[in-house]
């Protein structure tokens, strides 16, 4: 077993919250069967939730955006593939989970 250890002014790495793989990684430690409100700006969607814990506090979103409490003024576009995850029915973290995955495995 290794032991990690950060050295003082080490950077540490974060994966890239704009990127499948980290929110499927995501998506794997939900309740599968725990349903998600899509419709919801505030920031309690699955992509306010997803953002909040992955990258940085949302202050709101819509279909196809994101708005980050650190720059409340600008929307960052979320990508065709997250809202093929997000928006589509069941609307549950498994069932997201799972076309996350099976979008992954279709490859570009």
């Amino acid at each position: 077993m290794f032991l990690e250890t950060m050295w003082e002014g080490e950077a540490q790495t974060k994966a890239d919250a704009f990127k499948l793989p980290t929110l499927i990684a995501w998506l794997e430690t939900k309740p599968p069967d725990m349903a998600y409100d899509y419709m919801c700006t505030t920031g309690q969607c699955l992509m306010g939730q997803y953002f909040s814990a992955v990258h940085s506090p949302v202050a709101g979103n819509g279909g196809d955006y994101v708005r980050f409490k650190s720059n409340p003024s600008k929307d960052v576009p979320i990508s065709l593939s997250f809202r093929k995850v997000v928006s589509r029915h069941p609307r549950t973290f498994g069932a997201a989970l799972k076309r996350a995955r099976d979008l992954l495995s279709d490859g570009p």
